[in-house]
């Protein structure tokens, strides 16, 4: 598993270099390139498009979508795909006011977002949602996060091999070196659990800096504010159709809190009012200055 995964990554990065910074006047290195540039789109596809939504949106939400990229200082938007998020997508419980964006190291950049609802949000809205999903591919969250999995998974798959390994060199049950085995067996549940808890930890993280980072460049504090109520409201009602039952939905609410990789409308709301008021105070300490 763990010489897959290396594999995988090496080609990634093998094929962005070779996509972005070959030499068009080296014949092999031209035909390497075109061979990744051709794998490449089939790989996004297993990855994205496939599930995601492989249907182009329309040309105005297109324009206004790239023009709000452009705005947060996002490197080479044109080259970013804007898809149709799938219906699958859509109703698999995440409710159909959904954007998402992908993007790993080689491959073709995604954002994906549902039309209907688009036609529906206000100017201060869009602003907000594709500058936080923008932010998502500047700071490059995608690839940390895969970094993260595959060294969690790596971890994982090391000590169990070796866990099986040593068991077959353990010489008696009542011998010291049968702990050997146990050990990495115990790692490798370590790394496992680790994973279901470092993992979901740092992509609050990124959804933290996608938030705070879009407000920022945007100055779309409103936005933000007015964007999370109206997530807040759908989100009760989906809770709602979903189950009648109070505790399905405070138990919704808790791994949401702890669980989930994407915190709480309201914690997020409140890391904004938080980043808002700090930058009005540093202003008013600017003024106070002079």
């Amino acid at each position: 598993m763990k010489k897959y995964l290396l594999l995988i990554f090496t080609a990634l990065l093998l094929g962005n270099v070779c996509a972005e910074q070959g030499p068009e006047n080296n014949s092999y290195w031209s035909k390497a390139k075109d061979w990744w540039q051709e794998r490449r789109e089939y790989m996004a596809a297993a990855f994205w498009t496939s599930s995601l939504g492989d249907l182009d949106v329309k040309e105005e939400i297109d324009r206004e979508i790239r023009a709000i990229l452009k705005e947060i200082g996002l490197e080479n938007v044109n080259e970013i795909r804007i898809k149709r998020l799938s219906k699958l997508i859509q109703y698999n419980g995440v409710g159909e006011k959904n954007a998402i964006a992908t993007g790993l190291i080689g491959l073709p950049r995604y954002i994906f977002v549902n039309e209907e609802w688009w036609v529906t949000l206000t100017p201060e809205k869009k602003r907000f949602l594709i500058g936080h999903e923008g932010m998502h591919l500047k700071c490059n969250h995608g690839d940390k996060k895969m970094g993260l999995s595959i060294a969690c998974v790596t971890l994982a798959s090391f000590a169990l091999l070796k866990a099986e390994l040593d068991s077959f060199r353990a010489p008696g049950l009542f011998d010291e070196d049968v702990a050997l085995p146990h050990f990495y067996r115990h790692l490798c549940v370590g790394a496992l659990v680790a994973g279901m808890v470092v993992i979901p930890w740092f992509s609050k993280r990124c959804e933290y800096e996608a938030d705070a980072e879009a407000v920022k460049a945007l100055g779309c504090y409103e936005g933000a504010y007015a964007f999370f109520d109206e997530m807040c409201e759908y989100k009760e009602a989906l809770y709602a159709e979903l189950s009648q039952r109070p505790e399905f939905v405070e138990a919704r609410r808790r791994a949401e809190e702890q669980v989930l990789t994407h915190p709480t409308h309201a914690q997020r709301i409140a890391q904004i009012q938080a980043l808002e008021q700090k930058l009005k105070n540093e202003q008013l300490a600017l003024l106070n200055n002079e």
